[in-house]
């Protein structure tokens, strides 16, 4: 590299450096100008400084100087957002500074000044996923600079982003904190860190709500939650009880008072609102279903999310508490998602279509369907369902499988489906999405709300 690049890298001070002798020889000068400039008063964006010897060493060719330099700024920004308080002087920033800095960037909202220049968010997950620093050790006793950045702590990234969604509702704008969703999706080592906390699927037994913390304490789940379903309560008598909404409260209030044009202008303001909500949330799955390491990720996630939410299938679900599930909205919002997966395939001519392995609903891969009611079912089956007190009933199903023929019987060794041992990603969609479906609400199901959704 020629001197007068280096100079235009670090500035001045480089200006004495010999760039054409080897790095070996050179490094402890560069190492001391760029550590120097750091600590330096004048300084006062550092992280600034940073991000610019970046650019400018990116652009500077392959040179090794130049690779060294990336590579040194990389490390020196991962230090500086972990223990900012190392190169501040006197004034010490908040514990969050660094949290709060990179969600400011990642959401390229306007509210940060920096952004990061090609490459640099993935080299800086990449560093600190094998960086190893006093008093960042994770359960399995290594180190983890990534995962106390990012998902560790309440002062970390994904945890300000969740505490972020879960003030905003569907009118308010929530571009940037889907464009950090997007961001963080699309990094691999950023999603494994996720991936592997509790804020991915929470780990609340469902007695204790599950569901609910799907949706308000996990990263996809709070974007899932934007909706403009009221979750409507029920008395004990399973009376509707009155419910506010902010989407209804702020686009609807005083429509006595309104012409049919504006009533139309919200209608049409609201469901471009949700559209671009659900469209963002879809980018997101689809991502982590094109990466083979996230994919069984996401599946799990999906699974859970219907699973914890079981309840609402169960006839007279609205004498109990909906407080015990996730909401109306969440679950509207997570079909949404699933179907526009399937809609590739979801045409019988569709050669996708013939990958549909219909084993997946006899396995336990995903759901236990198996404590499903039947429509054909056994003598065994039926004789289990009811009370051996009630002599009655037991006749009166008698004279009905009678009267019906036999109950099939159960079939032959020669006769049994071989399930599969793994099924593949089409399959996984539909057979997901189908039980999206199943998870509705009543009195109508989640079908008929898309259905209402789509013909406006």
């Amino acid at each position: 590299m020629a001197a007068a690049k280096l100079a235009a890298i670090l500035g001045k001070d480089a200006a004495g450096i010999d760039a054409t002798a080897p790095l070996a020889q050179g490094r402890p000068s560069v190492d001391a100008v760029l550590l120097g400039k750091l600590v330096a008063s004048t300084t006062s964006d550092k992280l600034g400084f940073l991000l610019q010897v970046y650019t400018k060493a990116s652009t500077a060719g392959s040179d090794e100087y130049a690779e060294y330099l990336k590579k040194q700024a990389v490390a020196y920004a991962a230090l500086l957002l972990l223990q900012p308080g190392q190169f501040s002087g006197a004034i010490a920033p908040s514990p969050d500074w660094g949290a709060q800095t990179v969600l400011g960037i990642l959401k390229n909202d306007g509210s940060s000044r920096h952004s990061f220049p090609a490459g640099f968010l993935s080299a800086l997950v990449s560093a600190m996923r094998i960086m190893s620093l006093p008093g960042y050790v994770g359960p399995d006793g290594t180190g983890t600079c990534l995962q106390s950045l990012l998902v560790s702590h309440q002062e970390s990234v994904v945890p300000l982003l969740i505490n972020d969604v879960t003030k905003l509702s569907l009118i308010d704008p929530f571009h940037g904190q889907f464009a950090a969703l997007q961001e963080i999706g699309q990094n691999k080592g950023a999603m494994q860190a996720v991936t592997a906390s509790p804020l991915w699927v929470t780990p609340l037994p469902l007695e204790l709500g599950a569901g609910p913390a799907m949706e308000k304490q996990t990263l996809l789940g709070v974007f899932l939650r934007l909706s403009t379903i009221p979750e409507t309560g029920r008395g004990m008598m399973g009376e509707p009880l009155p419910v506010r909404h902010p989407v209804g409260e702020a686009c609807f209030a005083g429509m006595h008072r309104k012409n049919r044009q504006e009533v139309d202008i919200a209608v049409d303001s609201v469901r471009v609102q949700l559209h671009a909500a659900q469209d963002a949330c879809t980018n997101f799955v689809r991502d982590l279903l094109k990466d083979k390491d996230h994919q069984d990720k996401m599946f799990d996630w999906v699974a859970a999310a219907l699973r914890f939410s079981e309840a609402r299938k169960m006839e007279g679900f609205g004498y109990y508490r909906t407080a015990a599930t996730s909401s109306v909205g969440f679950l509207f919002n997570l079909f949404v998602v699933m179907l526009r997966l399937c809609k590739p395939f979801l045409s019988p001519d569709d050669k996708k279509s013939q990958k549909i392995d219909a084993t997946w609903l006899l396995s336990d891969h995903r759901c236990a369907l198996r404590t499903e009611t039947r429509l054909v079912s056994s003598e065994e089956e039926v004789a289990s369902w009811m009370d051996v007190r009630n002599e009655a009933r037991i006749q009166q199903a008698r004279q009905a499988a009678s009267a019906g023929g036999s109950s099939p019987a159960a079939p032959k060794p020669e006769e049994e489906i071989t399930i599969s041992e793994s099924f593949g990603t089409i399959s996984e969609i539909f057979f997901l999405t189908l039980r999206a479906q199943q998870v509705r609400t009543p009195p109508h199901g989640l079908v008929k709300s898309c259905a209402s959704f789509w013909r406006g």
